[in-house]
């Protein structure tokens, strides 16, 4: 019994030791941060002119938005056509364009009313 418990601690203790280790290191990868965006990166020209011009590319089912990436078809032509829609597969929605988390404010915008969470 005695020895099953001294061997629980002491590999606690080397557990416990080896996370401290990582945790003092950093655990930093040597690779340097990128300051570009995703689709520089990529090897995709027609993403790499989305990513600047806006645009969306099939081959990699993805759209670019003033610069921002948006992976759902849906919600790049919203974003896009400067529509007040709401996204059920993304559980987002765009008014005039921009993008909201909150579903009061895009069917208070479509109807002429008032968000009741906030008040716009």
């Amino acid at each position: 019994m005695r020895s099953s418990f001294t061997r629980i601690s002491f590999l606690f203790i080397v557990a416990l030791a080896l996370f401290a280790m990582g945790a003092i290191s950093g655990c930093k990868s040597t690779e340097p941060e990128s300051t570009e965006p995703e689709a520089a990166a990529t090897e995709c020209a027609t993403c790499q002119v989305s990513m600047k011009e806006g645009g969306w590319c099939d081959d990699c089912g993805a759209g670019y938005v003033s610069g921002e990436k948006i992976a759902c078809e849906g919600c790049y032509g919203l974003a896009s056509g400067g529509k007040t829609e709401w996204c059920e597969a993304c559980n987002v929605g765009y008014v005039s364009g921009k993008k909201t988390e909150c579903q009061g404010c895009v069917t208070a915008a479509k109807n002429g009313g008032t968000c009741p969470a906030h008040g716009g």
